[in-house]
This record gives structure tokens, C-alpha cells and sequence, in this order.
């Protein structure tokens, strides 16, 4: 499969990090070998705690900032990290929690925050 691999990248369109070609190949393959296959559900930034909350109380402290290294990045952020408020993540899974039930009653339709 290596080398099918191989050709298989060239100028195809790549979904989820295969060629679609090589996605079939493997979901062929694993069919043939009767290996259950999970869907992979969407992912979405809005359900994701690091992506609607974690991430952006880290950035902001950083943004207009030049740092020498990446070391001093990690240093900063790490402290930043440390500083925040046990409560900050308790409230954060609080608001996940609220967000999947909305999810889950809406039929995972679009909805606008409130």
C-alpha cells in the first residue's frame, strides 16, 4: 500500500489528509477484511473548548508582543496558562456542556449564539 500511496498523491485532491482515491482504497480494504469503520463526525471550532475558549484567552495577552525565541513564547504562555483561575475552566466546560445540549436539540442544525 506504500507505493499505491506514493502515486496516489499526485495531483489529487486531498481530503483529510488522503487522496480521495487513497480514502476509497483504505475503506475498501477495510471492508474486505470486515474491520468496523466509525464515521468520523464534522468537526466543528464552535464545539471545541480550546478553539471558543482556550485559545483566545491565550492569545490575547500576546498579541502586539515580539519575543526573541520561541522559548520566551512558551515561557509567557505557560505562565498565562498557570495564572488563570481554576474557575475559568470550570465555568469554560460549564458553557461546553451548554453548547453540545443545543447541539443535540437542534439536530446539529446552525444556530446563532444568544
Amino acid at each position: 500500500m506504500r507505493f499505491a500511496a506514493k502515486d496516489l498523491t499526485c495531483g489529487r485532491l486531498k481530503i483529510g489528509g488522503y487522496t480521495t482515491t487513497m480514502r476509497q482504497l483504505i475503506q475498501t480494504f477495510l471492508a474486505k477484511h470486515g474491520t468496523p469503520q466509525v464515521p468520523q463526525p464534522p468537526y466543528s471550532p464552535d464545539m471545541a473548548p480550546c478553539d471558543f475558549w482556550l485559545f483566545p484567552h491565550l492569545k490575547k495577552p500576546l498579541k502586539g508582543t515580539r519575543f526573541e525565541s520561541r522559548e520566551a513564547i512558551m515561557k509567557k504562555t505557560t505562565a498565562d496558562l498557570m495564572a488563570m483561575p481554576k474557575s475559568d475552566f470550570q465555568d469554560c466546560f460549564q458553557k461546553w456542556k451548554r453548547r453540545w445540549n443545543r447541539c443535540v436539540a437542534s439536530q446539529g442544525a446552525y444556530f446563532e449564539e444568544n
